[in-house]
């Protein structure tokens, strides 16, 4: 699996004419900062009016290996991410609604404040993340695994908790 740097996803981007036609599999994107300011700075540098677009027109279904990736404040809702491994990700106040989530690594990743609201989050692997003050409003947690989680004052709402493991009693 290749580590990629934003220049070089910068550089694929423009060579595909937009990111929708990037393919993405098996890369490590751990090395790229998408935080709100570097996300902002890739979307102008490619044209983009925005980081919502460029959430809502990628599938990255299965293709992300990004550990400890910093995402903070991150636009991402509606984005695909069922099956990638986001653990150690830092998710802080990241707007992931209704963002597909399923099968997902989130193991240690940092969700404070992030908006869950209807994500699909079933079959996630949560083990450690901090959900503190999250808003998990109307999401699918089926058979997440919660153990060790932190959901301090996180808002659970009418959410999906048929099978998950780790919430205690």
């Amino acid at each position: 699996m290749s580590q990629l740097t934003t220049e070089q996803l910068l550089l694929l981007i423009d060579e595909a004419e937009g990111p929708q036609s990037v393919a993405l599999g098996g890369t490590d994107l751990s090395g790229i900062d998408l935080s709100g300011a570097h996300l902002q700075r890739l979307m102008s540098e490619m044209g983009l009016d925005g980081p919502v677009w460029f959430a809502r027109s990628m599938d990255l279904r299965g293709w992300v290996r990004a550990n400890g990736v910093n995402l903070h404040g991150a636009q991402l809702d509606g984005a695909n991410l069922s099956g990638s491994d986001l653990s150690g990700a830092y998710l802080r106040d990241a707007d992931l609604f209704g963002a597909r989530l399923a099968g997902a690594k989130l193991v240690h990743a940092d969700l404070r404040g992030a908006d869950l609201t209807n994500a699909d989050l079933s079959d996630t692997d949560l083990r450690e993340a901090n959900l503190n003050l999250a808003s998990v409003r109307g999401a699918n947690l089926a058979r997440a695994n919660l153990e060790g989680a932190v959901l301090v004052d996180a808002d659970l709402t009418g959410a999906n908790l048929e099978g998950a493991r780790g919430l205690g009693a």
